[in-house]
């Protein structure tokens, strides 16, 4: 039997939100879903995830001001983040607020299918 376990998916648009989190609970996640930043580390508190995908595009917190939240925080250091992004730009990515990140999701690059096997293979 599957173990459940659940993911806090942090992403501002809702089509593509929609699509990761039916793909995501169709293999077996449990998915928390959060639009902003200041919702999302209330969950990340709240919900114990064992992973969250996080957009570092958001509308009133920075992802990346969300990533150094939750590492700073003691109850949600350990927990595994995900950045999902369009962006490749050597500059950002070697930004020294991205340490805390765990592996990179390209958006454009991943279908919810490749999403779904990438997330078993960082929680086996």
């Amino acid at each position: 039997m599957l173990k459940i376990r659940k993911i806090l998916l942090v992403e501002d648009n809702l089509d593509q939100a929609e699509i990761y989190q039916m793909e995501l609970e169709n293999a077996g996640f449990e998915v928390v879903h959060s639009t902003d930043g200041d919702e999302a580390l209330l969950l990340a508190e709240k919900e114990d995830p064992k992973l969250i995908l996080l957009d570092l595009m958001l509308g009133n917190l920075s992802g990346l001001d969300v990533l150094q939240k939750i590492k700073d925080n003691p109850k949600t250091k350990d927990i595994k983040v995900v950045a999902l992004t369009n962006f490749r730009e050597k500059e950002l990515l070697e930004d020294d607020r991205l340490k805390g990140i765990y592996d990179y999701v390209y958006k454009p690059e991943y279908t919810p299918r490749e999403l779904s096997r990438k997330i078993r293979e960082y929680l086996s």
